[in-house]
């Protein structure tokens, strides 16, 4: 191609149209690679400046639009200057394929770059590095998802048996969303889970044909519109635990293999940050035990430690928990800086112990078990037990890990057990003497002795008060005892009241003196201080109530307070020399007594003897007494259960004649008028076919009126309603009637009545129990009335007699039924009805009422009971076992009858009730 000095073309030859798909016409005259031709350089930038053809070039790569299509033509162009003509030469020859190559080599190198960067960024995220998974996650995919240019990207995880993968992220480009939970079931998806164990990534360009993912193509592709995938196995510990899931919706997508990379180094990613993660959870695990150890260590009452034994002698303690600062008031630096420090509190009688436990050990590579004292800097004795382990390590040191723990108070307690158990042993001597005392309590210097060598008393004396002829109150020494560095001391008629006013109120009381000297009153500190005496003990011997004397405790040698122990076990020797003076005194009473009594023994003798007989005559007498008082206190039980039943009954029939009475004045009124009102109804239908028979063609207006109402049934239907309505008030008075006869409140003195209107009545009652739903049919009642007069009694009692027997009955045919339909299902057979029969009639001068049921009966056992009160055979709540129990006594106490039972099990039971018509009859 031949150009002008203004670039313009004016020559090219048929292969440069060719290649530049123009005409001659089309090139000629026109700019070369003008913007008309929409020109690029190699780096995409636009070629704005044609006359630069004018100068040398050398391989300028340009690319044109193709005239049709649009597609670049890329041409690599050279040009040279014709120096005599003006004019350049302009040759040009196709490379649009290499440029293409090149084109997509640098944006693969742009793609990677790209991705590197955002595999970069995430290894760099600080979600990452602190292992915080879920966040890590949502950064992951939606990295992955942006760079892919996929809608999806979601993490899975293999649940416990490998079973299934449950989704622990997915993310949604378009709504921007993260979501959890989805499952996929291994083995509805086999292929698909063999190529994540065999492949580094599955690369499914169109989801629905891949033989691995095709398999998805049923439910889950379509649900979600997915149409390629690219999947990544996750790799944790050398086992593949899920998968990286990169779905792409807007059709068939080829994966590049960087594609494929990228999509394996997210997988590598997750492991990554699963990794982390479980980094961050041991490394909390770690903290949280350390933490738990730091106060196990800090709150444990005793010491842990490491105490090491290196082959020259020398010893450390490498480890001392901060219990340390309690124990040896030390701190653990201290100790792990110089042991010595804590070896140098160990008491001098228990250094030897020690270090021969040591050496047993270190010697034997035995458990160190060793108990000793340590005296703390602050002066505190303490008792300590140590425990551990030796361990002999390589560099021939011997480690002992233990535990040091305070026993103070257990061996306080030890010590505290022990001297009781002294003491104790010591009331049992003191109680041996006094029983061994034929000196009936007058010398108790054998008996002090125990008592101040137990106490480390210096001192210890027995004083017994006495009064004189004024009446002024005296102690004289009754027994002294003093160690042998103590001289004894003498105190005869001594003036108490004048000498301790204070200390005869407190002991009169029944209480203790204790205390140091100086802490007395003056007076009273006095009178110690000229004794010697630099604490006391003084306790009351209290003898028949009375202040008899006092035993006191001194100390003249060193200030000592007895503790709360002490003061008890003496205060009970102190009572058991009371109770020995007490035994001493009644002893000598009795001795006089026993000189009285045979005086007049004699005397008495015929006076018992007489006595006796009139005391056998009592005793006769009030055995009876008392038998007849047995009989009244359970006739009296019977009585009390008897009228609370009765006022049960009373209440009960108050309420039923209330309700009686109640409804009974609205049923009169409506009864009354139903009357008239048939009557005037009748009148009006009579007016009414008058008006038909002289009006035979009434107004359109009746007419219709009369269709509408149906005129013709009403007619014939409304003296029917109002029949039915007196049938239905009659019934309703005759339940009001049997309410008011069951009631008979007006009826509690005894009358003469008719029984069977007491039987209906109750019947009415219980007619509820007889239709109930529970049974498949109701209970028959066969009614065998005989002609009986009216009965003298007490109408009230005797329908409870009836109410209780006839509920009964109802309860063992209910019983009965559940039993037999049970018996049905098992054999076949035919279910037999429940039937209730009454039989009544006149014997002489009683009438007699049976009550039977074909129920289920009773045996033996139960029907001798079965009268006794509080004896039942019902479930807890359904029955208080008074109901025959009460009918029994009112039968036959309160009717002077006769009321029995009749029953064999499995054939039923009856009960007959016989009074007499009348009841002064004989």
């Amino acid at each position: 191609m031949v150009l002008g000095t203004n670039a313009e073309i004016l020559f090219c030859n048929v292969l440069g149209c060719q290649l530049l798909h123009r005409t001659e016409q089309e090139l000629l005259g026109t700019t070369a690679f003008g913007a008309y031709w929409q020109v690029l350089q190699a780096d995409g930038t636009v070629f704005a400046n044609p006359k630069l053809l004018l100068s040398r070039q050398e391989n300028l790569v340009l690319g044109i639009a193709h005239p049709q299509n649009g597609s670049y033509i890329w041409l690599l162009v050279n040009t040279q200057l014709q120096d005599n003509t003006n004019q350049t030469i302009c040759t040009f020859s196709q490379i649009t394929e290499r440029q293409s190559s090149e084109v997509n080599l640098r944006h693969t190198q742009t793609r990677l770059e790209q991705q590197n960067q955002v595999l970069l960024a995430l290894a760099k995220s600080k979600t990452m590095a602190l292992g915080d998974l879920n966040h890590a996650l949502d950064e992951i995919t939606e990295a992955a998802a942006s760079t892919l240019g996929v809608e999806r990207v979601s993490v899975w995880l293999y649940n416990c048996d490998r079973s299934k993968i449950e989704c622990l992220n997915l993310y949604e480009q378009t709504p921007k969303r993260h979501s959890s939970g989805a499952e996929l079931a291994a083995v509805n998806y086999p292929a698909y889970f063999q190529a994540l164990e065999t492949e580094r990534t599955i690369a499914a360009n169109d989801a629905y044909t891949d033989l691995r993912t095709c398999e998805f193509g049923t439910t889950y592709l379509p649900a979600v519109g997915v149409t390629s995938m690219l999947d990544a196995p996750i790799w944790l510990e050398g086992k593949m635990i899920g998968v990286v899931c990169h779905e792409f919706t807007g059709g068939v997508r080829h994966w590049t293999i960087e594609e494929q990379n990228f999509g394996g180094c997210i997988a590598d990613l997750v492991t990554l940050a699963m990794e982390a993660n479980q980094r961050q959870k041991a490394q909390e695990a770690l903290r949280q035990s350390e933490a738990r150890f730091h106060k196990l260590t800090t709150h444990m009452p005793g010491v842990i430690y490491q105490f090491v034994l290196h082959p020259d002698g020398s010893v450390n303690i490498p480890y001392v928990s901060s219990y340390c600062r309690e124990m040896f008031e030390l701190e653990p630096e201290q100790i792990q800086q110089n042991a010595q420090l804590l070896l140098s509190q160990v008491h001098p009688d228990d250094h030897h112990t020690l270090h021969e436990s040591i050496a047993i050990s270190a010697t034997t590579l035995e458990p160190w078990v060793w108990e000793g004292r340590f005296i703390n800097p602050s002066g505190k004795l303490k008792s300590l037990s140590g425990a551990s382990r030796p361990e002999k390590l390589a560099n021939g040191d011997i480690l002992w890990d233990g535990l040091l723990v305070d026993i103070t108070e257990r061996k306080q307690t030890e010590a505290a057990l022990a001297k009781r158990e002294r003491y104790l042993a010591i009331l049992v001597e003191v109680q041996r003497r006094l029983l061994a005392d034929d000196t009936d309590g007058n010398c108790y210097t054998h008996i002090l002795e125990p008592l101040g060598q137990a106490s480390g008393a210096s001192r210890v004396y027995l004083f017994e008060n006495f009064g004189d002829h004024t009446k002024k109150l005296f102690a004289r020494q009754r027994g002294v005892w003093c160690s042998k560095e103590i001289n004894n001391l003498t105190l005869q008629n001594l003036p108490l009241l004048e000498v301790f006013p204070r200390w005869i109120e407190l002991l009169a009381r029944g209480d203790i003196v204790t205390g140091i000297a100086t802490e007395f009153l003056e007076p009273e500190q006095n009178i110690l201080t000229d004794h010697h005496i630099l604490s006391i003990l003084v306790l009351p011997l209290i003898v028949n109530n009375k202040f008899w004397g006092f035993i006191g405790f001194d100390n003249c040698q060193e200030v000592r307070s007895w503790d709360s122990l002490e003061v008890d076990l003496l205060a009970a020797a102190a009572a058991a020399i009371a109770l020995h003076q007490e035994r001493a005194l009644a002893e000598k009473s009795l001795s006089q007594a026993k000189d009285e009594l045979e005086i007049q023994i004699d005397k008495r003798t015929k006076a018992l003897k007489d006595a006796n007989h009139q005391l056998l005559v009592e005793i006769a007498e009030r055995s009876a007494a008392q038998c007849a008082l047995q009989v009244s206190l359970e006739n009296l039980k019977k009585a009390q259960i008897q009228l609370v039943q009765s006022e049960k009954m009373s209440s009960l029939g108050q309420i039923v004649a209330g309700i009686a009475h109640e409804i009974n004045n609205p049923i009169s009124f409506i009864a009354g008028n139903l009357v008239y009102a048939n009557q005037y109804t009748s009148d009006l239908l009579d007016i009414l076919r008058l008006y038909q028979e002289y009006c035979p063609h009434p107004g359109a207006e009746i007419f219709q009126r009369s269709q509408e109402i149906d005129f013709d049934f009403l007619v014939t239907d409304l003296p029917k309603l109002l029949e039915s309505m007196q049938v239905g008030a009659k019934r309703i008075r005759d339940i009001v009637l049997s309410l008011r006869n069951f009631s008979r409140l007006d009826e509690a003195e005894m009358k003469s009545v008719n029984l069977h209107e007491g039987i209906e009545s109750t019947l009415l009652i219980l007619q509820h129990r007889l239709n109930s739903q529970n049974r498949n049919s109701p209970i028959q009642i066969i009614k065998d009335y005989g002609e009986l007069p009216n009965v003298e009694c007490y109408p009230d009692k005797l329908n409870q007699v009836f109410f209780n027997i006839l509920n009964n009955a109802i309860d063992a045919l209910e019983e009965s039924t559940v039993y037999r339909q049970q018996s049905i299902v098992r054999n076949s057979g035919l279910l037999t009805k429940s039937e209730i029969r009454i039989c009544t009639e006149l014997a002489v001068n009683n009438v007699r009422v049976r009550i039977a049921d074909n129920g289920p009966g009773m045996s033996e056992q139960v029907k001798a009971q079965v009268f006794d009160p509080f004896f039942t055979t019902k479930l807890a709540g359904r029955g208080s076992g008074l109901g025959l129990s009460i009918s029994y006594q009112i039968v036959v106490e309160s009717h002077k009858g006769v009321l029995c039972c009749t029953s064999k099990q499995g054939e039923g039971t009856e009960f007959c009730i016989e009074i007499p018509v009348w009841q002064n009859a004989t």
